[in-house]
């Protein structure tokens, strides 16, 4: 500001400009935090045979109480959804004598099956007439160059087998098997990354950090000008505002160092992990397959991912648990005096959710973790409320993909059960993709579930 301007000035001008109410336009510009903008993920995570109903939390709303199964997770009830009243309709519009491998093939896709004509133990079984949610995502983030990827979609599986394994479909028709092999994946994503070079940069922080700074440029060089031209009580309120932006910028030099290197620290995983007996590769494995999507998605390799265990028909055994049948055989022979058996399957698959939350967890990321940004969504081809349920499908989320999300609630919808369709629409609305209505079976969609979505 040049000295025939300030002349221009009366004292009621300058103090009205240095005073709080008018300077109140500018404190939003200056003092507001750079919000760096990390990547939102979603993780779909199947355990087969259905899961106890010991999974589904007493109590509604905020006042949710776990049950054994979710006990391991615990200490993250606030980063936690569970959704109750959520049916598999798309199979009730399409019963089959052989529910395994049509609810399979319906579990991520919301649609109808098609049956091939052959034996299903020859190792093909129904494809669906619909993309699977996890590549419907893939899809859509890679049509921004904002969200591009090296992979779409990362699908990995633990021990999936053929049978009842169909879960995956690129588009109609057209299924894939996850990537079973831990050596294998772990080559596939992180060949030629670099730790170091693989951190997530937010260019939009950096844009807005530096506009900040340079409004504050501004404002120190019209206060410096007129500083010598002022009574002594209007210089004070001047030096005022002079230290008050240089402790602006001390923290906008904070949040450009954060913003920086802010994205999770990219490491990678251990390659290979050793077992003993069967049940201890089965754990060993899946951890090794979680260690690999978290690094994935902590190196933005990819943002969507599918964890397959087993199968619909699981042959696994549980030596641990003093359970040496197969995990299938507990579902059908002896169902109701095989319940307690079956909670301690899903006690068991809870303590492996609880792996994959902590590792999420442990990781920090912008003013909290990996967890805060990212969405697990634990469920089952069908659920234990009667011998192979389609009812209650089991969905337990946790993140809330940068607080997209109500967390921290059970929502239970017994009274008007929704589709396990609405619950795939209500995550794409959640990861920006708010023109989505409808996902696989258009007929028994009815739109995001209502209370899930911060809006």
């Amino acid at each position: 500001m040049n000295k025939s301007l300030f002349n221009n000035y009366n004292r009621r001008n300058l103090i009205k400009t240095l005073g709080v109410a008018s300077a109140a336009p500018f404190i939003p510009v200056l003092q507001a935090q750079a919000a760096v903008n990390v990547p939102k993920r979603v993780c779909f995570i199947s355990t087969p045979n259905g899961i106890a109903q010991e999974v589904v939390p007493t109590g509604n709303g905020t006042n949710m109480m776990f049950q054994s199964v979710l006990q391991p997770v615990e200490a993250y009830k606030n980063h936690i959804t569970y959704l109750h009243g959520i049916d598999m309709k798309s199979y009730d519009a399409q019963r089959i004598e052989n529910g395994h491998p049509s609810t399979a093939a319906m579990l991520f896709t919301g649609a109808l099956t098609t049956d091939p004509g052959t034996d299903p133990h020859s190792g093909r079984t129904w494809d669906a007439q619909g993309i699977s949610i996890d590549h419907y995502l893939g899809n859509r983030l890679a049509q921004s160059e904002a969200t591009l990827t090296k992979f779409k979609v990362i699908n990995a599986g633990v021990k999936t087998g053929f049978f009842s394994a169909n879960q995956i479909f690129p588009s109609a028709g057209n299924p894939i098997r996850p990537v079973s092999n831990v050596s294998n994946l772990h080559n596939q994503i992180f060949n030629g990354v670099t730790p170091s070079s693989a951190t997530y940069y937010d260019p939009a922080a950096l844009r807005a950090i530096s506009y900040k700074k340079s409004a504050l440029d501004v404002v120190r060089d019209e206060l410096n000008a007129v500083l010598n031209n002022v009574a002594s009580e209007d210089r004070r309120k001047i030096e005022a505002h002079l230290t008050g932006i240089r402790e602006i910028e001390i923290r906008l030099e904070k949040e450009e160092k954060a913003a920086a290197v802010n994205a999770s620290v990219c490491s990678i995983p251990p390659k290979e992990r050793d077992g003993r007996n069967s049940e201890e590769d089965y754990i060993f494995e899946g951890e090794g397959m979680m260690d690999i999507i978290t690094h994935a998605f902590a190196c933005d390799q990819t943002r969507i991912a599918t964890l397959q265990w087993s199968n619909g028909a699981s042959g696994e055994t549980f030596p641990s648990l003093g359970l040496n049948s197969d995990h299938h055989s507990y579902t059908h022979d002896n169902y109701n005096a095989n319940a307690g058996n079956r909670r301690k399957i899903a006690e068991w698959y809870g303590k492996r959710f609880a792996y994959f939350v902590d590792k999420l967890a442990s990781i920090p990321e912008g003013d909290g973790t990996m967890l805060d940004n990212t969405l697990l969504v634990w469920t089952s081809e069908h659920s234990d409320f009667g011998q192979h349920g389609r009812r209650n499908i089991p969905f337990t989320l946790a993140g809330n993909l940068g607080g997209a999300l109500n967390v921290g609630q059970k929502l239970d919808y017994s009274n008007d059960p929704k589709a396990h369709n609405d619950v795939y629409i209500s995550i794409a609305h959640a990861m920006g993709f708010t023109d989505v209505d409808t996902f696989g079976l258009e007929s028994i969609c009815g739109g995001p579930l209502p209370g899930l979505l911060n809006t």
